[in-house]
């Protein structure tokens, strides 16, 4: 079932065990009007798994100095800890938090190669900064164009079944 919309008024009536958000919320106008839209997609125990730019990198630093117009994705991108933050906020539980996509000059080696080892090579360079930046606890964030967060919504509150409300009569 696919439908058309946006996530601040999401069109489904029902939320899902799954929501992925991959590079959207930098579209965003409102960041926190998004993220209690991606709320209401998730169900009580779903899980979230949302990345985005990242405002902290070094390339993200080195456009804004070289560029005097940058995109408005690229004014909006927030950092992981305040989306992380906002989430905790809103009852999710913070699974993990990565970084991936290095920052320059990865992006620029991958896009000018045309050498398919060489590409291989640049990727697994990737994952492996990003595998030891998460052991190290996910703390460099300079080095990384992108984020991402996995995040547990918090379980509906159970209610015991076949107890009255009201005083137990005599």
């Amino acid at each position: 079932d696919a439908r058309v919309g946006f996530t601040e008024e999401p069109p489904f009536a029902e939320p899902f065990d799954l929501v992925l958000s991959s590079g959207v919320i930098s579209f965003s106008p409102d960041a926190g009007r998004f993220l209690a839209g991606l709320e209401r997609l998730v169900r009580p125990g779903g899980r979230l798994v949302i990345g985005d730019l990242n405002p902290l990198s070094r390339g993200f630093r080195r456009r804004r100095a070289e560029r005097m117009v940058l995109p408005c994705r690229e004014l909006n991108a927030l950092p992981r800890g305040r989306v992380a933050e906002d989430l905790r906020a809103r009852g999710f539980r913070i699974d993990w938090l990565r970084h991936y996509q290095n920052t320059s000059p990865f992006p620029e080696l991958l896009f000018r190669s045309r050498s398919r080892p060489f590409c291989r090579l640049l990727l697994q360079a990737n994952r492996l900064a990003s595998a030891l930046d998460a052991a190290c606890g996910a703390r460099a964030a300079r080095l990384f164009d992108s984020w991402i967060i996995g995040a547990t919504k918090a379980p509906a509150a159970s209610t015991c079944a076949g107890r009255s409300a009201g005083p137990a009569s005599s």
